[in-house]
């Protein structure tokens, strides 16, 4: 996933960096993770989730 979604944007000159994150499957580590994430201001955020719906507080 990460892969073809750096290798898009980059061809196409829409990221200039990028976070790469690994939760592990974990739904804590997750949550955590897309705090962080917002808390920094990201402009955008790629996620696959470990739960349906464990993250939905967080979005």
């Amino acid at each position: 996933m990460v892969d073809a979604f750096t290798e898009a944007a980059e061809a196409e000159g829409l990221i200039e960096d990028f976070i790469v994150l690994n939760g592990d499957g974990s739904v804590p580590q997750q949550q955590s993770q897309l705090a962080g994430l917002i808390l920094r201001g990201v402009d955008a955020i790629a996620n696959n989730a470990a739960s349906e719906t464990a993250l939905n507080d967080i979005v």
